[in-house]
């Protein structure tokens, strides 16, 4: 996905929520394998990994795993089956460190581009020069 430019990247993405919103309705329930199946298979690998991109940015880091995946299953008594899922720490902590620190001279592009549309982003100096 980084050979394309910023517009191609976000018209692509564009076109990601609608099969990202319709995966998420299969999966919590209006389909089967199948069905998953046939999203997936029609779709490139580009597509997909913008369509991993769409469905992590659905997700809210701040919230625990318990309370992220609590539609899978409960007990009779409503409580996850999975004690692990059971934690309350937010899901942002399961993720893995940075491997590495972005040096001082990177420039975040889609940043750039959406200061210059006009969008209030965070800047670094790189990015505005």
């Amino acid at each position: 996905m980084s050979a394309l430019s910023v517009e191609q990247r976000g018209d692509l993405i564009e076109r990601m929520l609608p099969e990202a919103a319709n995966l998420a309705v299969l999966v919590h329930g209006d389909g089967g394998p199948e069905d998953i199946a046939a999203v997936l298979e029609r779709l490139d690998d580009t597509e997909k990994n913008a369509l991993i991109v769409v469905l992590a940015g659905m997700v809210d880091p701040d919230q625990s795993v318990g309370k992220g995946l609590s539609w899978t299953a409960v007990t009779k008594n409503g409580a996850l089956p999975m004690p692990a899922w059971l934690e309350q720490k937010p899901l942002r902590e399961h993720a893995p460190e940075a491997a590495e620190e972005l040096e001082e001279d990177f420039v975040d592009w889609a940043a750039v581009a959406k200061f210059v549309k006009g969008f209030r982003v965070e800047m670094t100096d790189a990015d505005f020069l």
